[in-house]
């Protein structure tokens, strides 16, 4: 005779509900996690490159706005202003900065180059500039990724 502890198991009908409610959870907070994960890589990246430009100003001021004349000389000169190995880290959309600097025109920008999620620069641009890549300090750059002038005047600047 079969001994009865109050034990029941689950019919196969309970369990492929329980697994189409897990489901369609899925369906529901995925696309979520998406949205949620690129609009944050959009404020850090938009962070960063505020940062820089804070950086550059701060730069700016204390070399009387005398810009040096190569690219690693600007990044080496905001490096003391920002965290440790700010500059070299890579973008949150991917890629990597690149620090740019026009001594004839006493302007310097910082790129974003070959970033993995380039569909993001309108709304980066919209939270660092005017949101349009064709106008204002930040523009797409050829193809190859975004450029954000961070000192001087971006309406003198020849874009690529």
């Amino acid at each position: 005779m079969r001994s009865t502890t109050g034990r029941r198991a689950f019919t196969l009908t309970e369990v492929i509900i329980v697994v189409l409610i897990i489901g369609i959870l899925a369906a529901i907070l995925i696309p979520s996690y998406a949205n949620a994960s690129g609009a944050a890589a959009v404020s850090a990246t938009a962070v960063d490159l505020r940062e820089f430009q804070r950086a550059t100003g701060l730069y700016a001021i204390e070399v009387k706005g005398d810009l040096p004349t190569t690219n690693e000389e600007y990044r080496l000169g905001i490096a003391p202003y920002l965290e440790p190995d700010a500059t070299l880290r890579k973008p949150p959309i991917g890629g990597a900065f690149g620090f740019h600097v026009w001594g004839a025109t006493d302007m310097a920008a910082i790129g974003i180059w070959g970033p993995e999620r380039a569909d993001l620069g309108a709304e980066i641009d919209a939270q660092v500039d005017d949101g349009n890549l064709s106008t204002g300090a930040m523009r797409s750059a050829a193809s190859t990724g975004l450029l954000f002038v961070v000192y001087g005047d971006a309406s003198a600047f020849i874009w690529p």
